[in-house]
C-alpha cells in the first residue's frame, strides 16, 4: 500500500483527494498492527557505536523539537486543519510506529521489491508511450537544445514519485547483484540499464542524478571506504547551485522560493510556526501559487519553518553521523538514506507516508540494527624467543 499509494487514483481512476486519505488509513493501520504484533516481545536496541548513539540522542533531541513545536502550534495557530494534523502524524509518529516494529530490515526489502514491480510497469508505460504506441499524459520539461522536452511520468502521472519509485528499485536490484548467480546477474544489470533509461525519459532529474551516484556508491569496489558525508555535501550542493544558477525554465521560481522560505524560518527560529498541509489539488505551476502555498522545494527549510531551526539542524545531523557509523558493508539502507539526506537541500519526501517509511526505516536500522563492523583484537606483544 505504501507504494501503491502512488498508483490508486489512476488505477480507480478517482482524484487523489479521494484516494490518499484512504490509502493513508490503510498504511496507519498497517503500521500500527506490526507495532501491536511487537508489543509482547518488545525490545528497542540501543545504538551498537558510539556515532550511533550520538545520532539517536540527536534525533530523540528534533523528535522532540517536533512535539513541542506542533503543540504550540495546534494551540496558537487558528484554522488548524485535520490534513494538518495528518502531516504531523506522518511525520512524527511514522518513526515511533517503526520503532516498535522489529522488522525493519525485511519491511525496507519489501518496499525494495515492490518498487521494482512497479518501476518496471512505469518503464513499459513510458517506452510505448515513446514510441507511440499507447496514449500517457506527458508534461513540457525543462529547456534544451531542440526547445521542450517532453517528460514521460509513469502511470503515476507525477514525474516525482515515478522518479523516486525507480530511483529504489535501481538500488534494490544493484544491492542483490553479488548475491545472483550468473543469469540473474545478468538479468538484473539489463533491468538496471532499462530503468535507468525510463527514469531519464521521466526526466525527474534529481532522482536521474542521485540514482547513478547511488549505483557507483553500490558497484564500485571500495565504495564503502568514502564517508557518505561526501556524497550528501556533494550533492546538496550541486542541487542547490543548479537551483540558484538558474539552469533550466524553472529553476529562477525555484530559488525564489527558497529565498522566502529562508526568510519565513527565520521569523521563528526556535519553535516554528507550527505543521502546516500543502493540499497539490491546488497548486498551479507558477511562482505565486507556490508561494502562497508556503512551498519552499527544501525540506530543511520545511523542516525549520514547522518545527523550528534547533529541530530541524539537529534531525538533518542525525542521518548524518548513522551514516558515517563504520559497517562491513555497503548496504541499500545506507544508500536511500544518503540519498534522501542530501535531498533534503532541494526536496522533501518526509510529509508522505513512502517518503517518511523509507527515510525513518532506513534511519532506525542504520541506527540500531545494522551490524558495526567488527573490530579487529590487539595483537599480542612480542616477546623475543630465548
Amino acid at each position: 500500500m505504501v507504494v501503491f499509494a502512488f498508483y490508486a487514483h489512476t488505477l480507480f481512476n478517482l482524484p487523489s483527494s479521494v484516494v490518499t486519505p484512504i490509502s493513508a488509513a490503510l498504511i496507519a493501520g498497517g503500521l500500527i498492527w506490526l507495532a501491536i504484533l511487537a508489543l509482547p516481545t518488545l525490545s528497542i536496541p540501543p545504538g551498537s557505536t558510539p556515532l550511533r548513539n550520538i545520532s539517536i540522542g540527536l534525533f530523540t533531541l528534533a523528535w522532540g523539537g517536533f512535539v513541542a513545536s506542533a503543540g504550540v502550534g495546534f494551540f496558537s495557530k487558528p484554522g488548524v486543519t485535520i490534513n494538518d494534523m495528518g502531516v504531523f502524524a506522518v511525520e512524527v509518529g511514522t518513526p515511533v510506529l517503526l520503532l516498535l516494529n522489529r522488522r525493519r530490515g525485511q519491511l525496507i526489502d519489501a518496499l525494495g521489491t515492490i518498487c521494482v514491480g512497479f518501476a518496471c510497469a512505469d518503464m513499459l508505460a513510458n517506452f510505448l508511450a515513446a514510441a507511440h504506441i499507447i496514449d500517457l499524459p506527458v508534461y513540457s520539461g525543462r529547456l534544451d537544445a531542440n526547445g521542450y522536452r517532453i517528460r514521460y511520468p509513469g502511470l503515476t502521472g507525477n514525474t516525482d514519485a515515478s522518479g523516486l519509485v525507480a530511483m529504489v528499485a535501481i538500488f534494490d536490484l544493484a544491492a542483490g547483484l553479488r548475491q545472483s548467480d550468473v543469469p540473474r546477474r545478468i538479468l538484473r544489470l539489463a533491468v538496471i540499464l532499462a530503468l535507468v533509461v525510463s527514469l531519464n525519459l521521466i526526466d525527474a532529474r534529481r532522482y536521474f542524478g542521485m540514482g547513478l551516484i547511488g549505483l557507483a556508491m553500490i558497484l564500485i569496489p571500495g565504495s564503502k571506504r568514502v564517508p557518505p558525508i561526501i556524497p550528501i555535501v556533494l550533492i546538496a550542493v550541486a542541487g542547490l547551485w543548479f537551483t540558484f544558477s538558474q539552469f533550466g525554465f524553472d529553476d529562477d521560481r525555484r530559488a525564489r522560493l527558497m529565498i522566502d522560505g529562508y526568510h519565513k524560518a527565520i521569523t521563528h527560529p526556535w519553535l516554528g510556526e507550527g505543521i502546516f498541509y500543502k493540499d497539490p489539488a491546488n497548486l498551479q505551476p507558477s511562482y505565486q501559487s507556490l508561494h502562497d502555498a508556503g512551498v519552499t522545494e527544501s525540506g530543511v527549510l520545511d523542516l525549520a519553518i514547522a518545527y523550528g531551526i534547533p529541530a530541524a539542524l539537529s534531525f538533518v545531523l542525525s542521518p548524518i553521523l548513522a551514516l558515517c557509523s563504520f559497517r562491513p558493508a555497503q548496504t541499500g539502507a545506507v544508500v536511500i538514506l544518503t540519498m534522501l539526506t542530501a535531498a533534503l537541500a532541494f526536496g522533501n519526501t518526509l510529509p508522505g507516508f513512502f517518503g517518511a517509511v523509507l527515510f525513518y526505516g532506513c534511519l532506525i536500522y542504520i541506527q540500531r540494527d545494522e551490524v558495526p563492523a567488527p573490530v579487529p583484537p590487539n595483537p599480542l606483544p612480542y616477546r623475543p624467543s630465548p
